[in-house]
């Protein structure tokens, strides 16, 4: 288990960091677009995120392992 997560840790970082470097600008209108953003939308995103990434978790050491 402790592989998986960090095998999926490592891949959110290479993603994360391959967006910021192949297309900055978009991530500077997307920092101030979500800087409107109300505090309550961020937080529900997040909470959605963290289900998802639950569930997908989930699925993926259940049915294949």
């Amino acid at each position: 288990m402790l592989m998986i997560l960090l095998a999926g840790f490592g891949l959110w970082l290479c993603v994360e960091g391959l967006i910021y470097a192949v297309a900055p600008e978009t991530m500077q209108r997307f920092g101030a677009w979500l800087a409107a953003l109300s505090e309550k939308t961020i937080r529900q995103a997040g909470l959605l995120s963290i289900a998802l990434g639950a569930v997908l978790l989930y699925i993926m050491v259940r049915f294949n392992g």
